[in-house]
């Protein structure tokens, strides 16, 4: 009897990101085609309130290569640039609890494969997140780094401990493949599915440094919290921020 293929569940949120979608939609479409041999995928995408052509491309394009569920709507929250602003990571944390909600992927799932919308990366540093498990058989999340041109850029979703407020790689990082931190993001991150499945979501409240942050670093902080520690930087798999 062959072993079950693990699922993963491809999540992202999207707002006044037209010049992105296009780009977007192929790096998924060529995910799914290049590594259907080795997983079940599931995919999922929030968009709100965009007020450019966004909504309308995602809803042209044909997204029956995967199993998936797209929500759409207008709830009329203010629109945010990149900014650490209070309201900002309030509704980036609830419309990504919305996008992992969807149906029933989260239950399904065996990792969860959060993509920005504003990524470009390739299908080889998919691949190397993908066979992290071989590095880490006990990793909770996986990260890529971000770059903007030459610079590292996920500078607030990364933090090397629970005390910083804004974060950066550790020195040497070039010369490592991989490293362990106490949380990221940066534009590609797989997570273990069963924090989730166990209730974990997505917030805008740090509660060890008692203020509103990040909420890809609040989702870390909290798992800490329920145990699962084992948070890595893959600096060999590299995701170029597009805006």
């Amino acid at each position: 009897m062959q072993n079950k293929k693990p699922t993963v569940f491809i999540y992202s949120i999207v707002r006044n990101r037209e010049q992105s979608v296009i780009t977007f939609y192929k790096q998924v479409r060529e995910i799914v085609k290049k590594f259907s041999y080795q997983y079940n995928f599931l995919l999922s995408i929030y968009e709100n309130d965009s007020t450019d052509s966004t909504k309308q491309k995602i809803k042209n394009l044909d997204w029956s290569f995967v199993e998936h569920e797209i929500v759409i709507e207008d709830i009329n929250t203010q629109y945010f640039g990149s900014t650490n602003d209070e309201e900002r990571v309030r509704n980036l944390a609830i419309a990504r609890n919305k996008a992992i909600e969807a149906k029933d992927f989260l239950q399904r799932s065996d990792y969860i494969l959060s993509l920005e919308f504003d990524m470009i990366f390739n299908l080889q540093s998919i691949e190397r997140i993908f066979n992290f498990k071989n590095k880490e058989p006990d990793f909770h999340v996986v990260s890529s780094i971000s770059r903007n041109g030459r610079h590292f850029y996920d500078t607030w979703g990364t933090r090397r401990n629970s005390s910083e407020t804004v974060g950066n790689l550790f020195d040497g990082w070039n010369r490592k493949s991989y490293e362990k931190y106490y949380a990221t993001s940066n534009g590609i991150c797989m997570y273990l599915s069963k924090p989730f499945k166990e209730g974990l979501r997505y917030h805008w409240f740090n509660e060890t440094l008692g203020h509103h942050d990040c909420e890809m670093v609040v989702v870390c902080d909290r798992m800490h919290k329920m145990g699962y520690h084992n948070i890595f930087i893959l600096y060999r798999a590299i995701a170029i921020h597009q805006g």
